[in-house]
């Protein structure tokens, strides 16, 4: 390979770097987050700007690839500015995949011992990492394949292979981007294109090879890259054990990788392994300026359709209607059983109900507050809606801060009432122990003072001889208030 075909390579994976978004361009606000951690002294506002200005040759506020090639190739001091800043760059995510595979095929020795620690997570077949607090996975094999995995990792520690680079190849990435952005879409699990295109086919867009093998990984978003790579190890539920033994296959030389968003299981990452890879240059330099290369709208839109195969059938989904197929559920059996987790939401302002109060109507989640506006109870005082502790009496419900006594204006709280003549009266004037005060005819009542709770109720009638009074036998009829709130 050629000084230039060396240094266009690496100008590759530079752009990479600063296309965060991995939208083909390099964007103002990228160019400042990559470049001011490095040194917000040197790349402050006006640097950024003139090295926009400088790469943006056809002045659409952005730098596709063909600008960068062409700019970093010219003379200036901000382009081996670039240059320098490459080696401080925090390494990307496809880069990280691709040297804790070399680690893993370096040094097996070392994942058994991580995977011995594994060992302690499992009961059963859930499995609970550490990093996700609260929560478990359920597995299909259990710790019995963990312990499979070590042994496998301790005869192939007696011979070591060889390691795979600790940077992503630019050509074999974009045949796994190419994969992430299609299946990633569709949400189904396998390794053919949406459109039947395999995965060498897809390497063959970028260049040619002798050999060629992909892994596929998907999971939860909190995955780092080791912990990706030790779950290809473990490889649960694949009786071939076709990914492990993809990872420890001696004959691959250089690998690609590709993280992104995953429809079922919320991330995904495609790894590519090659043996004698030589890159279509060209090729490769057109695909980074287009974005990735991906079956038509309709063809995307025939595939999300199908039930598609994960390697898992949980049911159906009770909000959204679609086929469970995998990853993150929960157990919800108020409104049916399992569903996606990213459903479980409020159907009316999509709040996350995941640790909050939740309500069930017609089949329909909502949040405490959006079923009392919408189903809840109106307060017979007010005419608001009651989201949380109410009253009922023969009067109908109401707040506890509506109940107020018709003759001394006081709150009356949780305590004991009369309903008697279809007004609301406090326990005290109900006995004739307080004067009811006057006010103008139409006037509103002044709440006084809240008293203290009184007991509360226990579902039962008042004893009409309560105190040995005749008062108190007068107004047996003492209305008895409840807590729903307190119910639920």
């Amino acid at each position: 390979m050629s000084t230039k075909a060396e240094k266009t390579e690496q100008v590759g994976a530079i752009f990479r770097k600063f296309d965060t978004n991995r939208n083909g361009f390099i964007e103002r606000s990228e160019l400042m987050s990559v470049l001011s951690v490095l040194d917000g002294a040197f790349w402050a506002e006006a640097e950024v700007d003139t090295m926009l200005n400088a790469a943006d040759s056809n002045k659409d506020g952005k730098i596709d690839y063909e600008e960068f090639l062409t700019w970093v190739f010219g003379d200036g001091d901000l382009q081996e500015a670039v240059f320098i800043a490459d080696a401080k760059i925090a390494v990307p995510f496809d880069d990280a995949l691709a040297e804790e595979l070399t680690w893993a095929r370096t040094k097996p020795a070392e994942v058994a011992e991580i995977l011995r620690a594994r060992l302690g997570q499992y009961t059963g077949k859930e499995y609970s990492p550490p990093e996700r607090v609260g929560s478990t996975i359920v597995t299909k094999e259990g710790w019995p394949v963990v312990e499979e995995a070590i042994a496998f990792l301790m005869e192939q520690a007696k011979a070591p292979i060889g390691g795979l680079g600790v940077i992503s190849n630019i050509g074999l990435a974009c045949a796994a981007e190419d994969h992430v952005a299609d299946i990633g879409t569709t949400g189904v699990a396998q390794h053919a294109s949406s459109d039947g295109t395999s995965s060498s086919e897809r390497g063959l867009r970028y260049g040619v090879f002798g050999s060629y093998g992909e892994c596929l990984w998907y999971g939860g978003v909190a995955s780092t890259a080791r912990m990706m790579v030790l779950d290809l190890i473990v490889d649960d539920g694949v009786a071939s054990r076709g990914h492990r033994l993809c990872v420890y296959n001696p004959v691959f030389e250089v690998v690609g990788c590709a993280y992104g968003k995953h429809k079922t299981f919320a991330s995904m990452s495609a790894m590519e392994f090659a043996r004698n890879w030589q890159p279509n240059e060209e090729a490769i330099t057109a695909r980074i300026a287009k974005g990735p290369c991906i079956p038509d709208a309709e063809t995307i839109a025939k595939a999300k359709a199908k039930t598609g195969d994960t390697g898992w059938s949980l049911g159906t989904c009770p909000v959204c209607k679609d086929a469970i197929l995998g990853g993150r559920v929960m157990e919800v059996e108020a409104i049916g059983g399992k569903l996606h987790a990213d459903c479980f939401n409020c159907s009316s302002c999509a709040k996350p109900l995941k640790g909050a109060p939740f309500k069930v109507h017609a089949g329909s989640l909502f949040c405490s507050l959006c079923h009392s506006e919408k189903h809840g109870d109106q307060c017979t005082g007010c005419g608001k809606p009651i989201a949380g502790g109410m009253m009922k009496c023969k009067l109908g419900v109401f707040h506890v801060e509506c109940l107020i006594c018709s003759q001394c204006n006081g709150a009356i709280g949780r305590a004991r009432f009369s309903c008697d003549g279809g007004v609301m009266t406090c326990s005290s004037c109900s006995s004739g122990r307080a004067a009811a005060p006057k006010r103008a005819a139409g006037a509103k009542p002044k709440p006084g003072p809240k008293p203290k709770p009184g007991p509360k109720a226990k579902g039962r009638a008042a004893s009409p001889m309560r105190g040995g009074s005749m008062p108190a036998a007068r107004n047996a009829a003492m209305g008895i208030a409840m807590d729903y709130a307190s119910l639920e």
